[in-house]
């Protein structure tokens, strides 16, 4: 009896000991690339917004993301995220006159594989007449790095008056 406690405190104390080690150490260094990453991201992200391109635009989410925007509107499975995707897709694909654009980013990264983005979209309609409207909201976007590529998982956009 002795003999078995004693052997499952050793494993206990090695594995103790052994998973610590295996954990991948975070440097300073290491949060600069990859905040450099998604900073490059986000611009990707807004070139496919601003030409358009939405086939591009949505492979920056992951499949099984959420999002919040404003309270009202939620996507929180697989029904509504295709509804958000397909209303998103068709007011991007129709808004040739609004140019995108994020003010104020600042990301913090948490481990190798998961990081917040933070910032200012700000949506700007240019009419006919050469009147503008601009929309602003302060979005967070949960990050994680799925198949070697940055994704959103989670984002909460809420609108802000100027």
């Amino acid at each position: 009896m002795m003999k078995n406690i004693l052997r499952y405190t050793i494993a206990l104390i090695l594995a103790g000991i052994s998973l610590p080690a295996c954990q991948q150490i975070l440097t300073d260094a290491n949060r600069d690339e990859i905040a450099s990453e998604l900073r490059d991201q986000a611009d990707e992200i807004l070139e496919s917004l601003n030409e358009g391109d939405t086939a591009t635009f949505f492979t920056y989410f992951s499949d099984q993301f959420t999002l919040i925007s404003g309270g009202e509107k939620k996507v929180t499975d697989p029904e509504s995220r295709t509804q958000w995707m397909a209303a998103a897709g068709a007011y991007i694909a129709g808004t040739e006159e609004t140019a995108y654009s994020i003010e104020d980013l600042w990301i913090e990264v948490y481990a190798h594989t998961s990081a917040n983005a933070c910032y200012d979209w700000v949506s700007t309609t240019t009419f006919e007449n050469d009147s503008s409207h601009h929309v602003r909201a302060a979005t967070t976007c949960s990050m994680i790095l799925e198949k070697g590529m940055w994704k959103i998982k989670h984002a909460h956009i809420s609108g802000i008056k100027d």
